[in-house]
C-alpha cells in the first residue's frame, strides 16, 4: 500500500489514514486540491504553522513522489491496503521515513 506523509523534507507526519477517508473517491481516485488551506483541512489540520508543506507518497516499489505545496493532486487508482492490512495511525514514536 502507498502511503502519504505531509510535511517538510526532515518533519513530517504520516496522514494516510486521514487521506485516505478524505481524499479518496469511489473510483480510486486520489484528490488533493491545490489551496494550501483545504490541504490541510483534509489532512488533518495544519501541524507546522507558517511553513509550506508538501505532500510525499511512497509507493509500494519503495519510490517516493513528491508534490509540492500549491500541486494539484490526481492519482487515479491510487494503491489502498487489502482490508486484512489496516492502517495503523502514526504514533510519536515511529520514525520520519528516509526519501
Amino acid at each position: 500500500m502507498s502511503k502519504v506523509f505531509y510535511g517538510i523534507e526532515n518533519n513530517m507526519i504520516d496522514v494516510t489514514e486521514t487521506a485516505l477517508k478524505n481524499c479518496l473517491d469511489s473510483n480510486g481516485t486520489f484528490t488533493l486540491p491545490e489551496c494550501v488551506y483545504q490541504k490541510a483541512n483534509l489532512l488533518g489540520g495544519d501541524f507546522l504553522p507558517g511553513v509550506n508543506k508538501n505532500i510525499y507518497i511512497k509507493n509500494t516499489d519503495g519510490s517516493t513522489d513528491f508534490y509540492g505545496y500549491q500541486d494539484l493532486i490526481t492519482i487515479e487508482k491510487f494503491p489502498v491496503e487489502a482490508e486484512s492490512d489496516p492502517v495503523q495511525p502514526a504514533t510519536e514514536s515511529d520514525p520520519v521515513p528516509q526519501l
